[in-house]
């Protein structure tokens, strides 16, 4: 088994939230805390709440970027 970079967790750090969170309420359900039917309805939004902090977190990286550009001299 390959051993896995810090490269590798940047690129595929939202699949792996989003797996937590699919068992997190895989075990809801399990417990009966949740019913089947709201862990389905939960998961498309927790994909998409996980997606819009991954833009969020570019944009603020963007915007550093600019702001600390490495001057021509």
């Amino acid at each position: 088994m390959k051993a896995r970079s810090k490269r590798d967790f940047k690129e595929n750090w939202q699949q792996t939230v989003t797996a937590i969170m699919a068992l997190v309420a895989t075990l809801l359900v399990s417990f009966g805390l949740i019913t089947a039917e709201q862990s389905a309805q939960a998961l498309p939004l927790v994909n998409a709440i996980v997606t819009g902090v991954g833009g969020i977190i570019a944009a603020v990286t963007a915007i550093i970027g600019i702001f600390f550009k490495p001057s021509t001299k």
